[in-house]
């Protein structure tokens, strides 16, 4: 494990998705994704929304699609029914992940994190 500092992991939420560590910093909406096949360090900073959406998505098994509404229930609150504050958090945090994690979107119904093979 990278992180050996006993303060930063009583911080640091700790999680994994398929074979990477995930450590979640959420007072800074901030995540720490580690590789152990490569051995390398991501570091991604994220809107509150986007944290929260990504959390959803690393929770979840590969490839399972997460419904629009359990990903940010107050999307349609905020636009009276329109996906795009959804899609515009989506969007975003594309650019913000590693190259091989995708985010794909199930027409009509929600969005899943499936990983490119590198």
């Amino acid at each position: 494990m990278f992180l050996e500092n006993a303060t930063l992991q009583e911080t640091l939420q700790r999680t994994s998705w398929k074979s990477y560590e995930v450590f979640l910093l959420e007072a800074a909406h901030t995540l720490f994704i580690y590789d152990p096949a490569h051995e390398t360090l991501f570091h991604i900073n994220t809107t509150p929304n986007e944290f929260l959406i990504l959390t959803r998505l690393l929770h979840a098994p590969p490839r399972e699609v997460i419904p629009f509404q359990e990903l940010f229930p107050f999307a349609s609150e905020q636009a009276g029914g329109s996906p795009a504050p959804l899609q515009r958090h989506i969007s975003r945090l594309k650019k913000k992940l590693p190259s091989h994690w995708i985010i794909s979107c199930e027409t009509w119904f929600g969005y899943y994190l499936w990983e490119r093979a590198s």
